[in-house]
């Protein structure tokens, strides 16, 4: 039976990525990406480690265009997205500071001097890449320059 339904279920998905159309792309400076998610309004954001080891979390809109931008010197600690925007914690020795970006991409510190400030930890986060009206996927060649694209797809 469950061999059944894992078939069912790989072939559904083949269905939807044979019928997906490119809607946009867009090249980032990231090795590597760990975390995707889609917005909910057409966008994503996502979060990763560029070239150069520095992490960048970027926020982009239903037409690939920059919400926010954002690169720091040391790790993501946590980071999730919602209606009212997105909130991620970042290792800022000797605290973890957190951070409030607007569906505007204004940010507003959220901290304490003496404490941690975190949110769902990037150990356990879970990448959501799908909305209602499309997916998105990370894109990273097998030859070198391996620098990550992120591309968005819908099901038409």
């Amino acid at each position: 039976m469950k061999t059944t339904s894992l078939i069912v279920a790989a072939l559904l998905v083949a269905g939807a990525a044979a019928a997906a159309t490119v809607e946009w792309s867009f090249p980032t400076d990231l090795s590597a990406g760990y975390y995707l998610k889609a917005d909910g309004k057409g966008g994503c954001v996502v979060w990763g480690i560029k070239t150069n080891g520095a992490c960048r979390v970027i926020w982009l809109d239903r037409k690939g265009e920059v919400i926010y931008d954002q690169t720091l010197p040391q790790l993501i600690y946590g980071l999730s997205i919602g209606t009212r925007g997105l909130f991620y914690t970042y290792v800022s020795p000797p605290v973890y500071p957190g951070v409030f970006v607007d569906k505007n991409g204004t940010e507003t510190p959220v901290t304490s001097p003496t404490e941690h400030t975190v949110t769902a930890f990037a150990a356990i986060i879970v990448s959501e890449v799908m909305d209602k009206k499309g997916f998105f996927v990370f894109r990273l060649p097998t030859a070198p320059p391996q620098v990550v694209t992120i591309v968005r797809y819908s099901y038409k």
